[in-house]
């Protein structure tokens, strides 16, 4: 089936292959044997491996794209045969002087000793934490490092250039010990490359495909060609017949009652059908006899073993006390190790662990890999033929030892490291955390942390700061600790979990007389505006702002006064979110930061608008656009000055400029996997189709913003409100008023129960009036509900000018408007 595959990406159709089964079933052996049959000649592909290991797979941020770059760059030196870069054309030999060109931060991120030297400090500075909507950004955190996509667009330019002029195949194995940003990135160039000449084959345990969210191979383009090769069922269906075909290959001359009562014994498992066949030569129990093997006569079936870990546990027994030392080293570092670190960590010489490793490990136990860099020099790898045999030599090592091995396995991967720490700072994290060092996994944890930031990997560098905030115990670091995991766990889209967290550092911050505490309050006040708890957000701001100005905090007044005027401009009083936002631009100037600037003037801009002094907030919102692309793109900046301009268009009832700018900030968006954010672009694209009375068009953006919503948001949140409503709205116009009134009644219940500012609550009730008046379901209700929401939204003034002029429009229109009001 994979070479089916492989012909029909040969002809120009990108494939994908997922290999699944479950632990033993044969899934790298399959992989391998497949690229070792491939002819050079016939298939003259750039083939490319990439490993996910299991102790760190999942932590260590685009770990076997890594590996790939390392081989694409010529920096890996790969002894496997299967698995070594196969590049028969040369095509990296005329490329690799273009790499730098092609994905300058990708090789600086993510290949040591290139380009940058990871260091906490100076990653944590270039960060993206504070990529976010600028509505909802404290200006301090504006980022100024690579965006999630820019970096994959950069792997895509590598990948593209070399389809340019040969096919590629993409081998990723153990895809369950993979990180999210890996899958990410996988998912994304799959989808770039289709149509081209390119295979990707992944191995991935069953049991653990739930664990990856949205990795499946529906989740990809329809004209992307996928298939699962399933070895499990497999081995179901074909179990004897593998056994059989194994045994004839191995073992030839065994009679068919040994290979049947065989096949019986290991259910074809093909691991087991490996250890256990090896086991019986080893105790001659099968013998070669005249070139043929036989069965002892009196082989008992219920004495040989049942389960590989009994075999392991003879195999292991039969190892010399030395051997067995540098595997139970080995099995602490991970699945793959190296020769140097199991050197130096028992007092050896790297040759001397090398030949006892290459002349006396069975070769079902381990597979010399190549080498790779670490530091300043190279490290010679070793690889465990599969995760069992680690697991198991792992087991038994008595814990005090094991402590002991952790501790010197970290000590020597920090010194071979040098001054790059950073590319195996998960690594380092895990084994001084196992080596109960809890000073130094906390450092390890933070900075693998600030490396999965630079690399836009969210998720792991959340997971990363919740262990770091286990292991740290000053209150000091606490707050820290917090406040970076509110940060980005409101990127996310966690906003439940944010404002707690800045609410934990608040408190923290006020028992240390944290000099900080203005800034935290403001960041505490922000994140209440985002779950609608303004009287909560109202005191925290008005107490970050007196606290900054006492303390002459330039950076903490700004941050206070920011969110002051977003909650004033939640609550309609635009006219002092304005004043506010006067202020913070004026505080941004004399900190000559052009980055908070453009983020004031951006706000101010959407508050002038809000008052309908269009002009002006024109020339506000065109000045922040020239700053920001004057300098490094801060997409999420960039996107919310597109959307207020889209705002103002809108506004002005220039429709064609507000679907332009709307779809450059939807474009913005999606640059940092912003679903929420798109949601509000896509939401604003329904309202804006509603206008121009393209109802289908409408329903259509609104639903697909509700999709992006869900995501994030969950099915109960007031946001969901707004492509409900613009949802509710195209139906209303496509006459569909049973589904209009399903679509509004939910987003009016939204908004109520979740206490959501009374203009947004008088818009839903307005639509939803609207539909049990033209529908006839409840005329009277219907009255009522409109009635109330104009009432609402006359008091806000001009901000809600256009849509008082919608609800009169309309009751134009009604025939009993003007002989009775209800009440």
């Amino acid at each position: 089936m994979i070479k089916a595959q492989l012909d029909r990406a040969m002809s120009g159709q990108a494939t994908l292959c997922q290999v699944t089964g479950s632990a033993g079933s044969g899934k790298s052996t399959l992989l391998r044997a497949f690229v070792a049959s491939l002819d050079p000649v016939d298939q003259p592909a750039v083939i490319a491996w990439g490993h996910c290991d299991q102790q760190t797979g999942t932590i260590r941020p685009l770990g076997p794209w890594t590996e790939i770059l390392q081989s694409f760059s010529g920096m890996a030196d790969i002894v496997v045969p299967e698995e070594q870069l196969r590049d028969t054309n040369r095509v990296f030999q005329s490329i690799r002087s273009a790499l730098k060109e092609l994905a300058p931060d990708i090789i600086e991120l993510l290949i040591p000793g290139v380009g940058l030297v990871v260091r906490s400090a100076k990653i944590i500075k270039r960060s993206p934490l504070g990529e976010r909507l600028a509505d909802y950004t404290r200006p301090e955190e504006v980022a100024t490092a690579a965006d999630k996509t820019q970096l994959q667009d950069q792997y895509i330019a590598i990948i593209e250039r070399v389809l340019e002029q040969t096919p590629i195949i993409i081998v990723m194995d153990d895809l369950h010990n993979c990180d999210e940003a890996s899958l990410q990135l996988l998912r994304r160039i799959v989808d770039k490359t289709r149509g081209k000449k390119i295979l990707f084959i992944t191995a991935l345990a069953v049991g653990q495909r739930a664990n990856k969210a949205n990795f499946s191979s529906n989740q990809f383009a329809e004209d992307i060609a996928t298939s699962i090769i399933d070895l499990d069922a497999a081995r179901e269906e074909h179990g004897s017949r593998f056994v059989t075909e194994y045994l004839r290959s191995e073992t030839p001359g065994v009679d068919n009652r040994f290979i049947e009562n065989f096949a019986q014994h290991t259910g074809g498992h093909p691991l087991f059908v490996v250890e256990l066949a090896e086991h019986l030569r080893n105790h001659g129990d099968i013998q070669l006899h005249d070139g043929s093997w036989r069965a002892k006569p009196d082989l008992d079936w219920a004495y040989v073993p049942k389960k590989i870990e009994t075999i392991l546990d003879e195999q292991l027994q039969g190892l010399d006390e030395q051997l067995l030392d540098i595997l139970q080293a080995g099995s602490v570092e991970g699945d793959q190790f190296s020769v140097e670190v199991i050197a130096a960590s028992l007092e050896l010489s790297p040759v001397k662990v090398a030949r006892v490793l290459s002349r006396r490990a069975p070769k079902n136990l381990v597979t010399a890999v190549g080498n790779r860099p670490l530091g300043r020099g190279r490290v010679t790898l070793f690889r465990f033929a599969h995760s069992l045999a680690r697991h198991h030599i792992y087991a038994t090592i008595p814990p005090v030892e094991r402590v002991f091995l952790h501790q010197v396995v970290a000590t020597q991967l920090e010194t071979l490291a040098g001054e790059q720490t950073g590319s195996i700072a998960a690594q380092l994290a895990y084994q001084f955390e196992q080596a109960e060092t809890r000073n130094k996994a906390g450092h390890y944890y933070e900075l693998a942390a600030a490396v999965a930031t630079a690399t836009c990997s969210l998720t792991e560098a959340i997971a990363h700061l919740e262990r770091a905030l286990t292991l740290r115990r000053d209150v000091l670091d606490q707050m820290r600790l917090k406040r970076q995991l509110a940060r980005l766990k409101m990127m996310v889209g966690r906003i439940q979990a944010s404002a707690e967290l800045y609410t934990e550092a608040t408190v923290l911050a006020e028992q240390a007389g944290a000099a900080e505490l203005p800034e935290i309050l403001a960041d505490q006040a922000y994140a209440l505006v985002r779950i609608n708890d303004f009287e909560s957000a109202l005191q925290a701001a008005r107490r970050a702002e007196t606290l900054a100005r006492a303390d002459h905090n330039q950076l903490g007044l700004l941050s206070a006064l920011q969110t002051l005027a977003q909650i004033k401009g939640k609550r309609g009083d635009h006219q002092q979110a304005l004043d506010h936002q006067t202020e913070t631009i004026a505080l941004a100037e004399v900190l000559e930061n052009d980055n908070l600037i453009a983020i004031s003037l951006s706000q101010l801009g959407w508050y002038l608008k809000e008052l309908g002094r269009y002009d002006q907030a024109k020339d506000a919102l065109q000045r922040s656009l020239d700053i920001q692309n004057g300098g490094q793109p801060n997409y999420s900046q960039l996107a919310l000055t597109h959307n207020a301009l889209a705002d103002l268009y809108i506004s002005r009832e220039d429709y064609p400029q507000a679907r332009q700018h709307l779809q450059l900030a939807i474009a913005c968006w999606r640059k940092f996997d912003r679903n929420s954010d798109v949601a509000i672009g896509l939401g604003s694209l329904a309202n804006l189709a509603n206008r121009q009375g393209l109802y289908a068009e409408g329903l259509d953006y609104a639903r697909q913003a509700y999709e992006e919503d869900i995501q994030v948001l969950g099915n109960d949140h007031p946001e969901l409100a707004f492509s409900l409503s613009c949802e509710g709205e195209s139906l209303i116009g496509l006459g569909d008023y049973d589904g209009a009134i399903t679509s509004l009644s939910r987003a009016y219940e939204l908004r109520k129960s979740h206490k959501a500012p009374p203009g947004n609550i008088a818009w839903s009730a307005w639509l939803l009036g609207r539909a049990l008046v033209e529908s006839g379901t409840d005329t009277a209700r219907g009255r009522q509900l409109v009635d109330h929401a104009r009432l609402t939204l006359s008091g806000l003034g001009a901000s809600a000018q256009s849509e008082v002029a919608d609800i009169d429009n309309w009751l134009a229109g009604q025939p009993w408007h003007g002989l009775t009001t209800l009440h």
